[in-house]
Parts: structure tokens; C-alpha cells; sequence
């Protein structure tokens, strides 16, 4: 009965934010034009880009009620985070049914997809939201501006960067399960110098990774610090040099696995990530032409250990996963006239990957090692932009990747807007290629195959976006196509991996926002994604059938104002690795409902309370592992 009254609860709060969406015209104010800097390599308004993209600006940061990166994404249509466990739990993120390894992450300009994980995706567990001004979605084939890990989307990051006087801010939260965050930064400029930097520590009892519900009752831990840096130093008029750096420390306690019996207690996964981008920007030819020269790398290192216990005194665990990245080259942008852009660039990826694991179980001793390998890929890609007047925008692009192991491969991509009733109707989309290396992992670790094709796709979207009374709303409507050839999978039996033959993911997601008045403003998000494993005909695990998210706030005053938010995921996927041969099962629908608020108290004081999944619905995101109840925190922040 108490399910059956939560599910309620949550259908009735839908119901009602799409009455109060219909039935509140009234005082309306017009919304603002973003702008996008990781379509194209130069800052364009949104309104010019082709592809399907999603700005989360400072303010809107400032104003979620999210914890980290990872929960701020899950809302935006078309992409699809799956968490194993509480805080630390490895949390995958999947844009429009493609694989996460698919996704390409920066962070201030450097990839941060780790290349000693199996796939080489990104883990988004451990990054806070601490000192970032920006986060850019780019959904759909990005592969002539980013390479071999876009062919699904590209998620970009930017920190913080300095200006005005110095200014101090600082930050304390604690909630349920015996969290507690703090951050602090200082940032500002002087004469050609500017700087920001920030650190944050966040500390928590967690729950038991694997589901509580299925009788595990011990609690595994997290603890995260991280620190950022920006700073530039104009050296001339026409040159500018630019310094990004950004340090995450974690550690995890881990269960043994999902479901019964999962529960240990001393298993712990100790993690470093360390990017560092370095920029010399030259303007010539009367600011026409702009040269930067960038070199950067990141640093990924993994240590997963368990000691004997007394619920498993004969297992034992030690293991290193370490993947380094190196990155250099130059990208040119040459402004042809004031509605034309060029941009070609060199860049070259050096990448290395190693791993030991030596466990001791019942079963006996087991050994996999993985030493250290490499590869490395040469670039060159040009994209021209433009735009007719106030009612065509273009961009296309092309790409060459030669990969030390697979050769050269061309990729592409055009994405044309245009624009009708004075702007207020516009149709957008996109076509591309991509490409795909195996990770290193993937060909030589004791469960790589050398004999691995590269992946290859195609992918295209058509879309519509439409303003309604006087801009004040705004409806936008995309169907996206992907067809994936030789996808890369572990095998769910043998974990070894394997080419599929081909792979096909469609759907369509809709966005629509609204600012009411000076007070109220809401979006509802809205994806349909369709998948498939065309050599079986099932579904691709753990991708939602549907997603649904929704928020709406409203402003108490010039001081106070609440948030209302609510997801729902529908069912999906996954495999039960509890018997063998693994089999195949489908996780049930969920719904969640936060709220958060907060007051003003002064310029430089401000309080907020958020709650989260206030039904305490229960549910899993990967089969056999917990997610968090009904919680709440309290926090304030400071700035000077």
C-alpha cells in the first residue's frame, strides 16, 4: 500500500507541474540566448547550432540541487546516467542509447576518459561540482572536432575563471547518512593577470553498496577531496597564456558484488585523477586570425584492495589500474568575414595503460596481468561555419585520424540550421560518422582480443524548435538515428571482448521551457530511446525505454525560492551474473522527487535545504546494487 501511495504521490507532481506548465501565461518574460563554446571550436549563439546541445550555465549550478556532475546530467534529455551503489559507486553515462565509452568527457580541454579503464570511458563517481562555471551536452557524432571517443556525444566542463576583484567564497553542507561537503575558492583579476582557484571535501557513511534490500547491512564509506585551477596572463594585446589544472583524490568502500551476499567489509578503492592543460594563444592579421598552441595530459590511478575478514577469511585482494593520457597540437580559427568561420587544427594523443590483479578466494589464487601498453594518433580536421542573414546557419567538418594500430579513418559531420518566423520557428539537425579504437585494455589485458575491429557509425537527427507567446516558451522536439557497426562488448559469460555486428539506437527527446513571470520559471524533459543488438534482436543493457525530468521554481522573494524536481526512468535491462550462464532480467520503472530551497540572508551569506527522493522509493539502477533513500541536507555559502 505505502508503494502504491509514493507512486502516487510522484504521478499526482507530474500531473500538476504539466497544469501549472498549461495553465500560468501569464506576466511572461522573455528567454535569454545561450551561447556555445564545444560545437564548433568558436563561441556561437545556440540559436546558430546544428547539433543538439545543452548549456548548464553558472547560475543554474549555483541553483540545482545536485550533488556532483553526474546527477546534474541525468536531467538533460537524451542522456542516461547508471550509478553501482551510493557516493563512489562507478557511475556510466550513456547519450542516446550509445555506449559510455562512446561519450568523449573534457575537462577545460583535456580528454578525460581514462585509457587504463577496460573501455576507456569516463567514470563520473568522483567529480564534484566544485569551481565549474559551465557544462556543455553535445549529443549525436562529434567526431570531426574530437576524435575517436565522440561518436556519441561530447560532455565538456569548464572551470571558473577570474575577473574583477579578488573574491573569496566558501561553502558547508551536512545531511543524512552522516555526509558532510566543504569547499572553499578565491578567484579575480589584476591588471593582465586573472585566477581562480577552488578546493572542496566531501565525507559520508554512505549505504551498503550492495542492496540493502536483499540483506547486506553494512555501510560503505566515500570520501573525495578535489582542487582546480585556471589562471592566464595576457602577455601583449594580440597573445595570451593560459594555465588549467584540476586534482580529485578518492576513496571507496566497496562490496564484493550486488545482490545476496554481496556485503564486505574492508574492501576499499583508492583513485587519483590529475588533468593539467597548458595554452599560448596569438591573434594575427588584425585579430582575424587566431593561433593556440595547447599541451596537456591526464594521469588516471586505480588501487582496489581487500584483506581477509570474518565474513570472507580465505579471499584476498590486490590490484593497480594506471592510464595516462598525453595531448599537444594547435588549433586555427580564421574569421573569413563576419558571418564566416574557418577552423583546422593538428593534434596529436599519446596514450598508455598497465594493470596487475592477484586475488585469493576459495576457488583458488588468481592472477591477470596487463603490462603496460601504447598507442598513439595523429589528427587533422577542418570545419567551416557560417550563417546567411537571420535564417540559415551551417557548420561542416571533416576529420583524419591516424591511429598507430588501425590506420587512417575519415569522419564527417554537417549540421545546418534554419530559421522561419522571424526566428521563431527553427529546424535543426545533424549527420555524421565515427570511429572507434578499441581501448588497450580491450585488445591486451587478460580479457582484451587483439583481433578487434574498430567500431564504426553513422548517426543523424532532424529537430524542431519552437517559441511560443512572445518567446516565452519554448518547445524543442528532436528524433535521433545511430547505427553502430563492430560495437565493442565484454561478453557477459566469458567477460572477454567482442565485435557485434551491428548495434541501432533511435528515439526522440523534447525539451520544453518556460518563464512564466519574474518569479516562476520550470523545463520538462522528455527522451524515448529505442535500442538494439541486431544480432539478437534485445535491447542494449541498462538504456531506459523512458526518461522524464522536470523542475519548476519559484521565487519567494528577492531572498527565497523553492525548487521542485522529479525524475522518472522507465524500465530497462540488465544481466543477473548470479547464475551461470548469465541471464537476462529488467529492472523496473522508478520515480524520484526532490525538493530543495533556499534564503538569501544578506549579499554574502546564503542558506539552503534540499531533500531528496522524499517517497523513499526504492529501487536499482544496476541489478543486486543500492541507491540512497529519502534524505535530507542543510548547507550555507559564503562569498565576499
Amino acid at each position: 500500500m505505502g508503494d502504491y501511495l509514493m507512486k502516487s504521490h510522484s504521478k499526482l507532481i507530474i500531473a500538476s507541474m504539466a497544469v501549472v506548465f498549461t495553465l500560468l501565461p501569464q506576466q511572461l518574460v522573455a528567454q535569454e540566448t545561450k551561447l556555445v563554446r564545444s560545437a564548433t571550436l568558436v563561441v556561437t549563439p545556440q540559436e546558430n547550432v546544428g547539433s543538439s546541445v545543452s548549456v548548464i550555465t553558472q547560475e543554474e549550478i549555483k541553483n540545482s540541487p545536485a550533488e556532483n556532475v553526474a546527477e546534474l546530467i541525468k536531467e538533460v534529455a537524451g542522456v542516461d546516467v547508471v550509478a553501482s551503489g551510493g557516493p563512489g559507486g562507478s557511475t556510466s553515462v550513456f547519450i542516446r542509447g550509445a555506449n559510455s565509452e562512446n561519450t568523449l568527457v573534457l575537462i577545460d580541454g583535456v580528454p578525460a576518459n581514462d585509457p587504463g579503464s577496460p573501455n576507456r570511458a569516463y567514470n563520473f563517481a568522483d567529480l564534484p561540482l566544485s569551481n565549474v562555471e559551465r557544462i556543455e551536452v553535445l549529443r549525436g557524432p562529434q567526431a570531426p572536432l574530437y576524435g575517436s571517443d565522440a561518436s556519441g556525444g561530447v560532455i565538456s566542463i569548464y572551470t571558473k575563471r577570474g575577473s574583477g576583484p579578488a573574491r573569496l567564497s566558501g561553502s558547508f553542507e551536512a545531511g543524512s547518512y552522516s555526509t558532510f561537503r566543504e569547499s572553499a575558492g578565491i578567484s579575480g583579476a589584476d591588471g593582465s593577470f586573472d585566477y581562480s582557484f577552488g578546493i572542496s571535501r566531501f565525507d559520508t557513511d554512505g549505504i551498503s553498496a550492495a542492496d540493502a534490500a536483499d540483506g547486506n547491512t553494512e555501510h560503505d564509506g566515500y570520501k573525495n577531496t578535489s582542487a582546480s585551477l585556471q589562471s592566464g596572463y595576457k602577455l601583449s594585446d594580440n597573445a595570451e597564456l593560459r594555465v588549467y589544472s584540476r586534482y580529485i583524490d578518492s576513496e571507496t568502500e566497496l562490496d564484493n558484488s550486488g545482490g545476496k551476499g554481496g556485503d564486505d567489509p574492508n574492501r576499499t578503492l583508492k583513485g587519483e585523477q590529475f588533468y593539467a592543460r597548458g595554452e599560448l594563444t596569438l591573434r594575427w592579421l588584425n585579430d582575424k586570425l587566431e593561433q593556440t598552441f595547447f599541451f596537456g595530459g591526464a594521469n588516471h590511478a586505480r588501487r582496489d584492495n581487500n584483506d581477509p575478514d570474518l565474513l570472507h577469511p580465505l579471499d584476498s585482494l590486490r590490484s593497480k589500474f594506471n592510464g595516462r593520457l598525453l595531448t599537444y597540437g594547435v588549433k586555427n580559427s580564421y574569421e573569413v568575414s563576419d558571418n564566416c568561420n574557418v577552423t583546422f587544427g593538428f593534434e596529436r594523443e599519446e596514450e598508455r595503460a598497465s594493470s596487475t590483479y592477484k586475488s585469493v578466494s576459495a576457488f583458488g589464487p588468481f592472477e591477470s596481468i596487463f603490462p603496460e601498453n601504447e598507442a598513439s594518433t595523429n589528427s587533422y580536421y577542418l570545419e567551416g561555419q557560417g550563417s546567411y542573414g537571420d535564417s540559415f546557419a551551417a557548420a561542416a567538418g571533416a576529420r583524419i585520424d591516424d591511429h598507430s594500430q588501425f590506420g587512417s579513418e575519415f569522419t564527417f559531420r554537417v549540421a545546418p540550421v534554419v530559421k522561419l518566423n522571424s526566428g521563431r520557428t527553427r529546424l535543426f539537425g545533424s549527420v555524421g560518422s565515427g570511429f572507434k579504437a578499441p581501448s588497450l585494455s580491450q585488445l591486451y589485458s587478460s580479457f582484451g582480443n587483439p583481433d578487434l575491429n574498430p567500431e564504426k557509425s553513422l548517426g543523424f537527427d532532424l529537430g524542431i524548435e519552437q517559441s511560443l507567446l512572445s518567446r516565452d516558451f519554448k518547445l524543442s522536439v528532436a528524433y535521433f538515428h545511430n547505427r553502430f557497426k563492430d560495437l565493442i562488448i565484454a561478453d557477459p559469460n566469458t567477460f572477454i571482448s567482442t565485435n557485434i555486428n551491428e548495434a541501432r539506437t533511435q528515439g526522440v527527446e523534447a525539451t520544453l521551457t518556460a518563464v512564466f513571470n519574474d518569479n516562476l520559471s520550470g523545463t520538462v524533459r522528455f527522451t524515448y530511446t529505442d535500442s538494439e543488438d541486431k544480432s539478437d534482436g534485445k535491447d542494449l543493457i541498462r538504456r531506459p525505454d523512458i526518461k522524464v525530468s522536470g523542475d519548476l521554481t519559484y521565487r519567494l522573494s528577492q531572498k527565497a525560492r523553492v525548487m521542485l524536481g522529479v525524475i522518472h526512468v522507465g524500465r530497462r535491462d540488465d544481466f543477473d551474473f548470479s547464475t551461470f550462464p548469465s541471464s537476462r532480467v529488467t529492472l523496473a520503472s522508478y520515480t524520484l522527487v526532490n525538493i530543495s530551497g533556499s534564503y538569501a540572508v544578506n549579499d554574502s551569506l546564503e542558506l539552503y535545504l534540499r531533500a531528496n527522493n522524499i517517497f523513499d522509493e526504492e529501487y536499482q539502477d544496476v541489478l543486486g546494487f543500492g541507491t540512497e533513500g529519502a534524505a535530507v541536507y542543510a548547507g550555507l555559502r559564503l562569498t565576499s
